[in-house]
């Protein structure tokens, strides 16, 4: 069994028998891909995703991905189409300085508002690290649903690029909001997504782009890159995608 296999077998193993077994490996289990997830479902929510054909509405986004990263280097573009069965562009590194840290296959089924799954599909969840801060790069198949994000931050090399900030609050799966949350909700001050076993407030910023049947999200939680770094990176990769 090659390494790739072995730590995507390793990844399977359920939690609990990780923690009976006190194994190293429970030391880098990987989190980061739920809680993106959640993010993900919360953009979603914030965007009002719809279908121009059928009227439908994405209400909420699941992910789930294996505890190991799937990837520890750049995969080229067979494995990529291999692993979620469509071609994407990715470069190794940015002029920002940040650079490849390590990749993650998502399954995810999107869902519209009374819960029933709409799609399954499979994306890429790429986290990149500068001086010790990161920003994830997901990368998937182009979505059939359209949407209303309003006007484009600009438009680049025949890409529309769109810029997102907000301040997000992940609760508890089954939390019930509050009055005051509600309140909260209603005025915009925080978008709520589920996903964490306790309360967390972050600060959200994400850049998201199509390209060659492909959707692209840079997304940056609590972190130092400001509004310019992400927009940079995102006409990186188109210019590198044209080039491809």
């Amino acid at each position: 069994m090659n390494n790739r296999n072995l730590f995507k077998a390793i990844g399977g193993i359920s939690d609990d028998l990780i923690a009976e077994t006190a194994n190293p490996v429970k030391k880098i289990k990987r989190l980061k891909v739920i809680r993106t997830a959640a993010i993900a479902a919360a953009v979603i929510a914030a965007l009002g995703v719809t279908s121009v054909a059928t009227g439908v509405i994405v209400g909420s986004r699941t992910g789930s991905s294996w505890n190991i990263p799937t990837y520890y280097s750049l995969p080229d573009s067979e494995t990529v189409k291999e692993d979620i069965g469509i071609d994407v562009r990715l470069m190794d590194s940015f002029s920002s300085g940040y650079t490849f840290k390590a990749g993650f296959v998502v399954d995810n089924t999107d869902y519209d508002t009374a819960g029933s799954p709409m799609r399954d599909f499979k994306s890429l969840d790429l986290t990149y690290e500068k001086d010790g801060d990161d920003i994830s790069l997901s990368a998937g198949p182009a979505s059939e649903w359209d949407a209303e994000r309003g006007e484009a931050e600009l438009s680049y090399n025949g890409c529309d690029i769109y810029y997102t900030a907000y301040a997000n609050k992940l609760v508890p799966a089954g939390y019930e909001l509050t009055e005051q949350d509600e309140a909260d909700k209603a005025s915009g001050k925080y978008v709520f997504s589920y996903g964490s076993n306790e309360i967390q407030i972050s600060e959200v910023q994400s850049v998201s782009w199509s390209a060659n049947g492909a959707d692209y999200c840079i997304t940056a939680i609590d972190s130092t890159a400001d509004k310019a770094t992400l927009m940079s990176i995102a006409e990186e990769m188109i210019d590198f995608g044209s080039l491809s």
